[in-house]
């Protein structure tokens, strides 16, 4: 098939399956003549969440669906997700309901794997009560693709008991960046050349590098992401600033683990998302409340934080798209969007879940939702994502590590950046 014509028969599936979504609700499968099955895609769901889907969610679905049978498929990230949308579309069987990380969104749309859901979500009705910054995975060239499911929020999180231990004041983090460089100078115990106690660690990889850019006052992108702006004075500064902190405090071999981070060992975190150490801290049969402490977004020239939110979306190969957007509304009901986030132990992106016995009965859960809130920023969307990350990890390791200049490494990656930009256009 030419190219116009894959343009003009996605063009076309657009337009009728939006006629159909826009036209009414579900008509039942008896109407149908046949039952139904729908395929639900989830690359974060848990075995806890999937045991909840099973015995919850699906049944209660299919009960108010008669003659619909949902099934829930746990699918994988990176290449292993690639390779199921490549030959699950392929051959014409996509999911009713598909799931996108937080970058994904322009990829999605630009390969025809999404519908838009616009005039059903604006029907719904509930679309502010959503953290603002989770929109920005779900929308492309102003039109809205999903729904965002739980967020991953990127913030400073530091060690209670290494604060009381050292005479600092766990309700008075750093909030600037020579604040957090200091104190991670100060709390940093070598025993010879070997760090003992790192006062931080931040990460080498272009999810750190996106805050530390922001927190500076850089981008990414220019304005029509037709171009990489990472390279300029902000984007540069900023990768010194930190490839020199780093290197300071641990060397070209930076300390990591949750498991570090909760014997102490890891002082501070520049970048990580609460709900993952707390998994931890209470597998080892700690309390949170004693040893997490989160704080608010570092400033530089901007108090910014990442914030990812991945999120469920109507596959255009689904045949019964309408259904499949009943069943994204029906997740999305506050009750059974924070039991889910409960089974999955994920961070809820809807501010009413701050009401929730779920989110009350979870102080570290309350601020990481208040803080996202108020700092939380999306992380950027391409359609060649994946290309980009990978053609920009390996350039940020080697800054950090001290192996180029945090100059030679971000215009490194920012020609590569652009030869990929200029093939999409």
């Amino acid at each position: 098939m030419s190219r116009r014509g894959a343009r003009n028969q996605r063009k076309y599936l657009h337009i009728v399956v939006g006629s159909i979504l826009v036209a009414g609700t579900w008509p039942g499968a008896s109407a149908l003549g046949a039952t139904i099955t729908l395929e639900v895609w989830n690359s974060d769901a848990s075995p806890s969440a999937m045991d909840w889907y099973n015995s919850y969610l699906v049944p209660a679905f299919e009960k108010s669906h008669p003659g619909v049978k949902v099934t829930v498929v746990p699918t994988p990230w990176g290449q292993a997700l690639t390779e199921k949308i490549v030959t699950s579309y392929a051959g014409g069987k996509g999911p009713g309901v598909i799931y996108g990380g937080s970058e994904f969104v322009d990829m999605y749309v630009e390969n025809g794997l999404v519908i838009p859901l616009d005039a059903q979500i604006k029907a719904w009705g509930q679309l502010k009560d959503y953290i603002p910054a989770t929109l920005g995975a779900v929308t492309y060239k102003g039109r809205i693709y999903g729904l965002p499911m739980q967020i991953d929020f990127r913030t400073v999180v530091f060690n209670r008991r290494v604060f009381l231990e050292n005479g600092i004041d766990p309700n008075s983090p750093p909030s600037t960046w020579d604040e957090f460089a200091q104190l991670a100078k100060r709390l940093t115990r070598r025993n010879g050349d070997k760090v003992e106690v790192a006062g931080m660690v931040a990460g080498k990889s272009y999810q750190s590098f996106n805050q530390m850019l922001w927190q500076n006052g850089g981008d990414v992108f220019n304005e029509d992401k037709t171009a990489p702006a990472f390279a300029g004075p902000e984007g540069i500064e900023a990768l010194t600033y930190w490839a020199n902190l780093m290197l300071e405090i641990s060397g070209p071999n930076e300390m990591g683990g949750a498991g570090n981070f909760i014997n102490g060992k890891i002082a501070m975190m520049y970048q990580a998302g609460p709900h993952g150490l707390v998994r931890s801290i209470r597998n080892a049969g700690l309390k949170e409340d004693e040893i997490l402490g989160l704080a608010p977004a570092l400033k530089r020239k901007v108090a910014v934080s990442a914030l990812h939110s991945n999120w469920m979306g109507v596959g255009s190969q689904s045949k019964h798209p309408e259904l499949a957007w009943e069943f994204i509304r029906f997740h999305s009901e506050l009750a059974n969007y924070v039991a889910y986030s409960e089974a999955n132990n994920s961070v809820p992106a809807r501010l009413s879940a701050l009401r929730t016995p779920y989110v009350n009965a979870n102080p570290w859960l309350q601020k990481t939702l208040m803080l996202a809130a108020q700092y939380g920023k999306a992380t950027w969307t391409a359609r060649d994502f994946p290309r980009l990350r990978d053609t920009l990890n390996p350039e940020l390791n080697r800054a950090f590590s001290g192996q180029v200049s945090p100059r030679e490494a971000l215009e490194n990656a920012a020609r590569a950046w652009a030869q990929i930009l200029s093939q999409g256009r």
